[in-house]
C-alpha cells in the first residue's frame, strides 16, 4: 500500500484553468465564490479526483483557500 502524496500544489495545477478565469479574485476562496455552476461542478469533481493531493485538515484547507492564485 502506498502513502498518499498529499500535495496541494498538484490540486492547484489541476484547478489552475478555472482559477485563472477569475483574474479579479485575490485568492482561491474568492475565485470559488465567483464560479459558475458548471465551473464549481468541475472544481468539485477535480477535488474528488485529486483527494490524495488535498489538504488533510481544516487548517490546511483554510490555508489553501486563502493563498493567492499563482
Amino acid at each position: 500500500m502506498t502513502t498518499p502524496m498529499n500535495n496541494p500544489k498538484i490540486l492547484d495545477i489541476a484547478l489552475a484553468f478555472i482559477f485563472h478565469k477569475h483574474p479579479a479574485a485575490n485568492n482561491k476562496a474568492q475565485a470559488i465564490r465567483e464560479m459558475s455552476d458548471e465551473e464549481l461542478a468541475a472544481a468539485l469533481n477535480e477535488i474528488v479526483a485529486q483527494q490524495d493531493n488535498c489538504p488533510r485538515t481544516v487548517s490546511g484547507w483554510k490555508e489553501w483557500l486563502s493563498e493567492e492564485i499563482k
